[in-house]
């Protein structure tokens, strides 16, 4: 079958995880390095497993990148995706582990796409990656052993509970992709269970696009026949119906030329709230991923973790993707007016060996250093005096500031002679002076 140009928020989504991939790993290898040592020392055996999972994979690979199709025409290597960027990731992983620690880490990967067509080209392109040698096709169980890829045909659904049981095994991490295509949401029953299990990560795609188009036909026309079963689909994926009464006090309340904006960021927040709704220790981080070619929202990628220093590292991550994405709509702009002035027999400044002038984006980024070290002072001035930097990350998880920033307010304090601490590891007590 024909492959499919990556468009820009796709792009903007595998960047996201990526990123992620590799702080996630380098956080949970780093945590587990002294225990490692220790065992080691004891001569006694020490295990840790990381997983990628990948609940709707796809094809794993694109023609390219639309900007540069338009461009330059197909290129000559896979611009891979999801699946094959989840096991670089981590083989990398395990390498960093073997070389910056001394100790070796199993990897796992779990994929499992429904689509005929694009299970075959999936099972292509993993052996266009060279990890042919590696795959389990379709195995009776999903426990697949070091270094190997599960590969399953078939509804992630019915493949959700042996892929939970199996990341629950003891020293197993787990960082698990949902991302279904399509308008169907995913069950908040299934979701629900895998965010709360305490060793995994989880990015999940709420496909907001659909959703506000029937919505406008719920609020307008009231439910239609038709769309009683996509409306049913959502009610799931929220796990209540309670979304549709959110809706329809939106409507009552806001004035129509502000309807739009307040429904996306009720529905959006909502979302959000039922994800932590699954487990008070959850940290929950989501970002709006526009259309390539328009400023409206595609979908929302929900991002949820149980560590704190996982949750600061997404701020960073989630922050430069936006910057990403502006940049990368921006290109895509402009190869596409060069594609259709080349069409028309025109030329442009690009053909002159001149690039227009990008703008800079909106989202300039400034923190008031001081300010964040008075907060976090207050934050710790009662009975807690003489907190571990874990803790101080852990009781601002759900901000947006990033670990770097944290790092500069404490040093910050700590010349000013307002904290003390000897280093700034995750284990280091950090005590506030009055």
């Amino acid at each position: 079958m024909a492959l499919k140009k990556r468009e820009v928020q796709t792009q903007v989504k595998h960047i996201i995880l990526s990123e992620y991939l590799g702080a996630w790993a380098g956080i949970i290898l780093n945590g587990k390095a002294r225990a490692a040592h220790s065992q080691a020392s004891r001569g006694r055996p020490f295990r840790a497993r990381l997983v990628y999972v990948d609940g709707f994979s796809y094809k794993g690979r694109y023609e390219g990148d639309t900007t540069d199709v338009m461009l330059n025409g197909a290129p000559s290597l896979p611009t891979w995706g999801s699946p094959i960027l989840g096991i670089q990731a981590l083989d990398k992983a395990q390498q960093f582990a073997l070389q910056r620690h001394g100790f070796h880490t199993d990897i796992a990967t779990i994929l499992v796409e429904d689509d005929d067509d694009d299970f075959l080209d999936l099972q292509e392109s993993l052996q266009l990656a060279g990890f042919e040698q590696r795959v389990l096709l379709n195995p009776s169980v999903i426990a697949p052993p070091d270094g190997k890829i599960s590969l399953t045909q078939g509804n992630f659904l019915t493949y959700a509970e042996p892929i939970l049981g199996y990341i629950a095994q003891p020293y197993t991490n787990a960082l698990v992709l949902l991302d279904p295509y399509g308008p169907k949401g995913l069950p908040y029953t299934t979701v629900s269970r895998i965010v709360a299990h305490q060793d995994a990560d989880v990015m999940i795609n709420l496909p907001y696009q659909d959703l506000h188009k029937k919505l406008g036909y719920l609020l307008n026309e009231g439910e239609r026949p038709g769309d009683r079963a996509l409306l049913a689909n959502y009610d799931a994926m929220f796990g209540t119906g309670e979304w549709r009464a959110i809706a329809a006090r939106v409507k009552a309340e806001v004035p129509p030329e502000e309807q739009t904006e307040r429904f996306e960021e009720e529905l959006a927040n909502f979302y959000l709230e039922r994800l932590r709704a699954a487990d008070p220790t959850l940290v929950v981080k989501n970002i709006r991923l526009q259309f390539p070619d328009k400023d409206r929202t595609m979908f929302y990628l929900y991002l949820t973790t149980h560590d704190p220093t996982g949750a600061l590292a997404l701020n960073k991550i989630l922050y430069e993707a936006k910057l990403s994405e502006y940049e990368l709509k921006w290109n895509r702009q402009q190869a596409k007016w060069v594609h259709e002035s080349h069409q028309a027999g025109l030329l442009t400044l690009f053909d002159a060996g001149m690039d227009a002038l990008q703008p800079s984006s909106q989202d300039t980024r400034t923190v008031d250093i001081p300010k964040l070290a008075d907060g976090i002072r207050l934050l710790f001035s009662g009975q807690q005096r003489n907190p571990k930097l874990r803790d101080i990350y852990a009781a601002l998880a759900n901000s947006d500031v990033f670990v770097e920033e944290i790092d500069r307010a404490l040093r910050h304090l700590k010349k000013n002679k307002l904290a003390d601490f000897d280093d700034q590891r995750a284990s280091s007590v950090i005590s506030f002076r009055t």
